[in-house]
């Protein structure tokens, strides 16, 4: 292992146009003027999740990180619409962060879901974003036959509202979150990569029992209705795509055809990877981004 360096994330608030409470976390500057590392996480992703990358990369980059509207510390629009999570929504919440925060120029890492809204970002705010880190790609357009957001549909509209059926879902969760043996089971089924250190199992097992499951989907449902973008071939920043060759959720296929759209993207996938490469493979991630970052002139 890559003996890493020390920061450590301290949480803060910051207030979304509409008025919703979002929660953010933020590492110290280690020098004046170090560049700013935007972290966009997946659905439901505890800030944890990064903590190898933040603590291999923290002598040299500021790191922010939020969590997305209704999950861990940022609080729940209410009434709940699909227009309340939408693309709009999301960056507006990055935006206030970031002012909170003072950062101008920044780069930006997505992790599943965040790579679609680090994609979206640059198109709202493409001058201050200096290169992107897609890891395991949720991107703008899905192969055929990816049904995600299908079953992402049709799952918020049974649990809609706040009726008996969101009640059984968060119950579900919660209780799943609680068993010691969901993990090793999520593994046997091929859920989850067998690589996960106890510690990364832990972490995604928190994530199961703290997130309301009903604001996921109705995330997902939200993002996946905001559709393809006018041009990917316009995003021109220096992009980075880091796969997993055995990913279910995001296929290495995503990454592929999103690098090949994207003018200035270079990929790695690895091979035997699955949907949680910053967990699975921290030092292979560390490394190549570190070596990016370098690369576009950031360290």
């Amino acid at each position: 292992m890559i003996e890493p360096r020390h920061a450590t994330f301290q949480s803060r608030h910051a207030t979304s146009p509409d008025g919703l409470r979002i929660g953010y976390q933020v590492t110290e500057a280690p020098f004046a003027g170090a560049p700013a590392v935007v972290l966009a996480g997946r659905l439901g992703g505890q800030p944890r999740a990064w903590q190898a990358q933040v603590a291999y990369l923290g002598d040299r980059f500021r790191f922010v990180s939020w969590t997305y509207r209704g999950t861990l510390r940022s609080a729940e629009p209410k009434p709940a619409s699909p227009e309340s999570y939408a693309t709009a929504r999301q960056l507006a919440d990055l935006q206030a962060v970031l002012a909170a925060e003072s950062i101008g120029e920044l780069a930006l890492v997505g992790w599943g879901t965040g790579a679609r809204v680090a994609l979206a970002a640059w198109r709202a705010m493409a001058p201050r974003i200096r290169c992107l880190v897609l890891i395991n790609p949720l991107g703008p357009s899905l192969p055929p036959g990816f049904v995600l957001p299908r079953i992402a549909a049709w799952a918020a509209a049974w649990v809609g509202g706040r009726g008996r059926g969101q009640n059984l879902a968060v119950a579900a969760a919660r209780a799943a979150g609680r068993d010691v043996a969901l993990a090793a089971w999520l593994v046997r089924i091929g859920a989850i990569s067998p690589r996960l250190d106890p510690a990364a199992l832990e972490v995604l097992r928190a994530e199961i029992a703290e997130v309301d499951p009903v604001v996921l989907l109705r995330t997902a449902h939200a993002l996946s209705l905001d559709g393809e973008p006018q041009s990917l071939g316009a995003v021109n920043a220096p992009a980075l795509l880091l796969a997993g060759g055995r990913d279910p959720i995001a296929p290495a296929a995503v990454a592929q055809q999103l690098a090949r759209s994207l003018p200035r993207a270079q990929i790695v996938v690895v091979p035997r990877a699955q949907h949680h490469l910053c967990l699975e493979y921290p030092d292979l991630v560390n490394l190549e981004i570190e070596r990016f970052f370098s690369h576009v002139g950031l360290c």
